[in-house]
């Protein structure tokens, strides 16, 4: 499954390198949690608006591979897709992007949950037309 593209910039500061004057790893995870949360506003289902409805999307595994560092002063974007969206779970793919080089994937599974009792639940359908339809 392949939805349209929605793409977050960013811009990388000192405090986002390490001591080998590049992107620390972890940075990313950041990053991409961002760009998934900028999505889910973009598709008019803001996490807050979720979280109202005591409806959480939690991680349950995330899979990221490195191809190129990012360095203090990069510009760049994030592309956000659905990669595959089941009953409970979804699969959102992140891809770093700095002018025409891939330097990051990304795979996000998460599980749609019920906040009151941390139980997996259907992903609601409204949000599923909504992954769907962008």
């Amino acid at each position: 499954m392949m939805t349209d593209l929605f793409q977050k910039d960013f811009t990388v500061y000192f405090s986002d390198t390490d001591a080998a004057k590049v992107v620390h790893h972890s940075r990313y995870i950041n990053w991409l949690e961002a760009a998934r949360i900028d999505y889910l506003d973009h598709i008019g289902c803001s996490y807050l608006s979720l979280q109202e409805k005591q409806i959480g999307l939690m991680p349950i595994s995330i899979n990221i591979n490195y191809h190129k560092p990012l360095k203090f002063g990069d510009r760049f974007f994030i592309e956000i897709s659905i990669e595959s969206l089941k009953h409970t779970q979804v699969a959102i793919k992140g891809d770093v992007v700095r002018g025409t080089d891939l330097c990051c994937t990304s795979l996000v599974n998460l599980a749609c949950v019920d906040e009151s009792t941390w139980k997996p639940m259907k992903i609601p359908s409204y949000l599923k037309e909504s992954f769907l339809n962008t």
